[in-house]
């Protein structure tokens, strides 16, 4: 998981998710959630890069790679792939 809520400088609106294109924080994504069978850290890198796309870029994204995703947009709209439940276990 990846997300814009606990680390900030002065604001949440100072977020560590560095936009390169813009130069700034990101500003789209609340959270970003990836489930896989891959290593950490392709899904952490996966995460990150998504998470300063825009949310229709992120989602074209992800969806050309093996994994299930939630996404949460700081407006409160939740995305979540078709494929999650080959990620997550139900007891």
């Amino acid at each position: 998981t990846s997300g814009n809520y606990r680390r900030y400088i002065e604001s949440t609106k100072n977020n560590h998710l560095i936009d390169p294109k813009q130069q700034q924080s990101q500003q789209n994504f609340a959270s970003i959630t990836l489930f896989s069978h891959g290593t950490n850290s392709d899904i952490d890198a996966y995460a990150t890069a998504a998470s300063v796309m825009t949310v229709e870029k992120a989602i074209v994204f992800l969806k050309g790679l093996d994994i299930g995703y939630i996404l949460m947009t700081n407006s409160a709209q939740r995305f979540v792939s078709d494929n999650l439940t080959r990620f997550v276990e139900r007891p």
